[in-house]
């Protein structure tokens, strides 16, 4: 049974190929362009100029012998450490004031929902980065106006509210900072 179909399906394109025996033309080789960047895209990225060969590397060693040197700079001149604890305390306030702005739609409030993306401390001005649930929220301005209420009564100077054009993913409700 299975014999005759297979005859049947084979006579009536000719050799069982498309392009030979039914009109069209032969489709190409490859149809969707190989996008894999490659070993060059790697050297360039690296910043190699030649992607057969990277640039010479050179041993260059200071025989010099260190001599102690005492510090020219006061430690007030220093950088900032990576993690201030004030600050972060100050961040974690923020948040926690940032807790009582609900998003009524959802009935839940802005930093379980992962709508507060970053906030960045300044001297003189704080700004608060965040998404809305729907791209055209009709709650948009009272929740930004909210979040720069509770925002500015933790810390003494204004607060501007960032919207982000990020989507929001409801997956990553939840979780916390």
């Amino acid at each position: 049974m299975f014999g005759r179909a297979v005859t049947l399906i084979r006579s009536r394109c000719v050799s069982g190929r498309r392009g030979q025996g039914d009109g069209r033309p032969p489709r190409p080789r490859s149809s969707a362009p190989n996008l894999s960047p490659g070993p060059r895209a790697i050297w360039w990225y690296a910043g190699h100029s030649n992607p057969e060969r990277p640039k010479s590397m050179t041993d260059t060693t200071d025989m010099t012998p260190a001599t102690p040197s005492t510090p020219s700079t006061p430690a007030a001149d220093l950088p900032a450490a990576a993690f201030d604890p004030e600050r972060r305390a100050t961040e974690l306030a923020i948040l926690d004031a940032l807790r009582a702005v609900v998003d009524p739609e959802i009935g839940m409030n802005v930093v379980e929902l992962a709508l507060i993306k970053q906030i960045l401390l300044g001297k003189d001005e704080t700004e608060v980065k965040m998404i809305l649930t729907t791209p055209f929220c009709p709650y948009a301005g009272s929740m930004i106006q909210q979040v720069r209420e509770q925002a500015e009564s933790v810390v003494d100077h204004p607060v501007k509210v960032t919207l982000l054009a990020e989507r929001w993913d409801p997956r990553d409700a939840g979780l916390m900072w």
